[in-house]
């Protein structure tokens, strides 16, 4: 038997010499796996378990319960009890006398077993069903148990890394301008080198700042005549490229527009549309909301528009 890596550490004799014992052929390499499995005929025996393992002690119980008589299996320190009472439950015939730390537990072989249906989820459930008072504690979905050094993996892909965009641009006389990728039609158009989509700048910086790449202006400056009037979801496509590349993809953005006119909330679902296309995201996944400076400033006098953005990058599953 190979199994899992994460079982390839681990000590077998403790389980391997007791069932050895009993009349097993096991051989192991080095005391670790693999193991070479001979079959054979088990016979009764008494056996001390010295390391505390309620794993090792199940096993050696389910043993016993395959060879003729009686085998006693002396705990040095008591473990859990959920394979005796899970069995007993069944017809075993497995009695249990407690002395202080340590146990001796009688377990009479090849008793016939009655076939029964129990619902066993976990530990609490065959307590449960054998008659004790559980008391039940509140938890999470997200309390993750952590059993072997590889678990921390699956928590690390929970990790978010945050970014927050900002970017403004003036107004000038026009007939609508692009946010988000929508077309807004009003009296204004954007001032700026490549299309001003301000929203998609905004979001591109936030995407950058969480994946710690810097911000557009590294990779598309205002200083390259290529750029000039450059398509804002090209620079969004940039990005994504870029966290795909590091194993992350976008978990969720928030983006508020500041603006005293042209009014954003007649045209909210539309951008959000556009938003989710361009973004590959759910729609549920984009918040969007617009306010004013309360005619202050610049964006007060109606000659300028902003956006600040967060957004939550994850890991790729």
């Amino acid at each position: 038997w190979i199994g899992y890596s994460f079982h390839w550490s681990r000590p077998m004799k403790r389980i391997t010499n007791p069932l050895n014992e009993m009349g097993a052929k096991i051989n192991t390499k080095d005391g670790k796996l693999p193991l070479q499995i001979t079959g054979s005929i088990l016979k009764n025996s008494k056996i001390q378990i010295d390391i505390p393992s309620a794993q090792i002690k199940s096993g050696l119980i389910l043993a016993a319960l395959n060879t003729n008589g009686t085998s006693y299996i002396n705990e040095q320190h008591i473990t859990r009890n959920h394979t005796e009472i899970m069995l007993n439950s069944f017809g075993a015939d497995i009695e249990v006398n407690k002395n202080g730390n340590s146990s001796e537990i009688k377990i009479t072989g090849k008793k016939s077993l009655t076939p029964k249906n129990i619902d066993v989820p976990d530990e609490s459930f065959a307590m449960e069903h054998e008659n004790y008072l559980v008391s039940k504690i509140e938890g999470k979905a997200s309390n993750i148990k952590i059993t072997h050094s590889h678990d921390l993996d699956l928590v690390k892909k929970f990790n978010a890394r945050v970014g927050t965009g900002f970017d403004l641009h003036t107004y000038r006389a026009g007939k609508g301008f692009t946010i988000g990728g929508y077309l807004l039609e009003c009296d204004y158009e954007i001032e700026a080198h490549s299309d001003g989509d301000v929203l998609l700048h905004s979001i591109a910086d936030s995407i950058l700042g969480a994946a710690a790449l810097g911000d557009i202006g590294i990779f598309f400056s205002d200083k390259d005549p290529s750029n000039k009037g450059l398509d804002s979801k090209k620079i969004i496509d940039f990005c994504l490229e870029k966290i795909n590349k590091m194993n992350l993809e976008i978990h969720n953005i928030d983006a508020t527009i500041i603006c005293e006119s042209p009014k954003i909330s007649p045209h909210r679902e539309k951008i959000i549309e556009s938003l989710s296309k361009i973004l590959k995201i759910s729609k549920s996944n984009i918040g969007l909301k617009a306010t004013t400076s309360e005619k202050l400033g610049i964006i007060g006098e109606h000659k300028a528009i902003a956006v600040q953005s967060l957004v939550n990058l994850k890991q790729i599953i």
